[in-house]
């Protein structure tokens, strides 16, 4: 085939899988009105408190079937024959791993896989290729990603020919693991190994090739979702998290029609996956939700203990931490490393990151760095997993600047700004964050002039209110990390001891403390004097809808984490489609908003209050005592009604 002939039916393919809608964003047709029926509009919601302890969430009753857990048990007990050869053990590990992992004891089946392994290479089993397949996710699960690479690219190796349509699979993962360590130009070559292969095996369909006959709709729907999720890890390392989002909810959808994926975690950890990819989007509500899908299903698939619960744990207290809930998060992150070093394990690997952040998200900064550098130690023999997980976790360079290590944040900020600035332009949030904390690690390196560049770059894009949430689940833990760089900038400025820096200060003072109040007294300001009878409505339905949809995501959260007998699977379905419907909607009303008044963005994000402003509704005689409290010092204003205004801070 000719590059020109790949690259044709590589975009047939991309624009097949365009064409592909998950089923969770499917809408239902609404409800014809019955003869005599009123309509009315619902009042609208506020998002109710969901349930976050450990007891509540995790329930043996979930466990599909545990029969076959009992079975698995025994199984995994069993001890291997004396007189076998090297390819009957490595058959026997091989199986013997398998019903370990359904029993939850993750350590003893990794074990077993190593064993098998050893044994197979003795004799070069045909079974070499599952056997290495199987290690690498074990690898991967145990957060060796480069151990897990080298596991799949045996597995290709040892792949029978008559089975080669399985690299779409192999090189699917590998491309993901690549991704993962930060290696772009390594998961993008696997991707494009994948694709190869899916279309020579829709090439050799096509022409009835021998062996294509055995390729079933169903084998071919589980490669594309193979791929799907590839895209969707190689889109996230770009910083491209809509783009990513997208890929994984058409690979959860194409992964949802294949049989072969049932028993598996694949379906569990895309919605872990869009849980991370919803939560960095600033769209908490939703964030959650994935979570405890997740949680859901890997109960339902090995019970409330083990590896994969923990994980979904640990997501969800991730989830908890960024609306604000840290001392529950901290209880999850802390039940998700008892459920991983109960299966055999040591608990020390990115699971201990969940952790550190809900610390660092209750100003527990000497705990925090304890965690990071028990995660560091354990990642010492593969340092770019560690390094993966810098440039994805906000919490981490704070974490390193309070604990003393402001020079390594230095490195990994001023590299993560410039990727960021590349992938997602100079306005994004994202770009504009990375730099503000690269200014606070400059400025306790005591590099104050980098420092003050960077936090002038920065503060117009951080101080702007995100209109991408749709929900009013919070931000908190942002909104924290953004004060404690507003203070830092405000540090800075109080040494520079000249009016325009006051004046600066005392502007960044007003941002800090009026984030939360400002939009909300705005919104409703807004709403009320608009003076515009169109713009009031369509101001009206676009909050209610917000609130609405708020509302319905703490209904579904709290019905996916109830109790197996209490469960509803249709009730679950409908606030999904409901919700679906009403952020359509939401958009909808939002777009026509835009268009047709674009000056309501002003009123709704109103800018913080300035020295000029405050002088002029002072009197004569009169004058404005400010003061604030940050995390270390006190600053006061006395602005009066013309010039300077006096400016002190003092350390608390």
């Amino acid at each position: 085939m000719s590059d020109e002939q790949r690259e044709k039916m590589r975009q047939q393919m991309r624009e097949q899988q365009q064409q592909t809608q998950p089923q969770e964003q499917q809408q239902t047709q609404p409800q014809q009105q019955q003869p005599g029926a009123t309509t009315q509009t619902p009042a609208p919601m506020m998002r109710q408190e969901t349930t976050a302890s450990a007891d509540e969430l995790l329930d043996p009753a979930l466990l599909a079937d545990p029969k076959r857990r009992e079975e698995a048990t025994a199984k995994a007990a069993e001890k291997p024959p004396g007189s076998a050869d090297d390819s009957a053990l490595a058959q026997f590990y091989f199986d013997r791993a398998a019903e370990a992992e359904i029993a939850g004891l993750q350590s003893q089946a990794y074990q077993d896989l190593r064993k098998a392994a050893e044994h197979g290479e003795k004799t070069k089993t045909s079974l070499l290729a599952q056997i290495y397949s199987q290690l690498a996710q074990a690898e991967h699960t145990g957060g060796r990603t480069f151990a897990a690479m080298r596991a799949v690219e045996k597995a290709i190796d040892y792949l029978p020919r008559n089975q080669r349509g399985r690299t779409i699979v192999f090189y699917g993962h590998l491309g993901r693991y690549a991704a993962q360590t930060g290696d772009l130009p390594a998961a993008e070559k696997a991707l494009v190994q994948a694709e190869n292969a899916y279309m020579d095996m829709q090439r050799g369909i096509q022409m009835n090739r021998a062996g294509a006959a055995n390729l079933t709709p169903e084998m071919m729907i589980s490669f594309q979702a193979q791929l799907l999720c590839a895209q969707a890890t190689i889109n996230a390392l770009r910083g491209q998290q809509s783009a990513a989002e997208d890929f994984t909810r058409k690979c959860l959808a194409a992964a949802q029609k294949a049989s072969r994926f049932n028993g598996t975690p694949f379906v569990g950890y895309r919605y872990l996956e869009l849980a991370r990819l919803t939560m960095a989007q600033g769209r908490l509500g939703d964030a959650e939700n994935e979570a405890r899908q997740g949680l859901l299903f890997f109960q339902r698939m090995r019970g409330a203990g083990g590896p994969l619960t923990a994980q979904a744990l640990s997501t969800l207290s991730l989830v908890l931490a960024e609306q604000g809930r840290a001392a529950e998060a901290e209880q999850l992150a802390r039940k998700a490393i008892e459920l991983v070093q109960s299966s055999g394990m040591k608990g020390q690997g990115p699971i201990r990151m969940a952790l550190a952040n809900t610390l660092a998200a209750q100003g527990k900064w000497a705990e925090a760095a304890a965690e990071v550098e028990i995660f560091r130690q354990a990642s010492s023999a593969d340092p770019n997993v560690f390094n993966n997980i810098a440039n994805r976790n906000a919490w981490l360079p704070l974490i390193l600047i309070k604990s003393g290590k402001a020079a390594e944040a230095v490195k990994i900020l001023t590299e993560l700004a410039e990727r960021r600035q590349k992938a997602l332009g100079e306005r994004h949030f994202a770009t504009a964050e990375a730099r503000s904390q690269l200014g606070l690690a400059l400025l306790e390196t005591g590099n104050r002039d980098r420092a003050r560049k960077a936090f002038n770059e920065a503060m117009p894009v951080l101080l702007q209110r995100s209109r991408e949430t749709d929900d009013d689940s919070g931000a908190a833990a942002r909104d924290l990390r953004i004060r404690l760089i507003i203070e830092a900038y405000m540090r800075l400025l109080s040494d520079d001891k000249t009016p325009q820096a006051a004046a600066e200060a005392f502007r960044l003072a007003e941002a800090a403390r009026g984030r939360a109040v400002e939009r909300a007294l705005a919104a409703s300001a807004a709403r009320m004097t608009a003076g515009n009878p169109q713009l009031a409505e369509l101001a009206r339905k676009e909050q209610d809808l917000q609130q609405q949809v708020s509302g319905l995501n703490s209904l579904l959260a709290n019905a996916i984490s109830a109790k197996a007998e209490d469960q509803n699977a249709e009730a679950i379905k409908a606030l999904r489609a409901q919700i679906d419907g009403m952020r359509d909607e939401r958009a909808r009303v939002v777009e026509e908003i835009e268009k047709k008044f674009p000056d309501y963005a002003d009123l709704t994000n109103p800018k913080p209050a300035t020295v000029e402003l405050a002088q002029k509704s002072l009197k004569p005689g009169e004058a404005l005592l400010s003061i604030y409290s940050a995390e270390d010092f006190t600053y006061a204003w006395a602005i009066p009604p013309q010039g300077a205004p006096a400016f002190a801070r003092w350390k608390i």
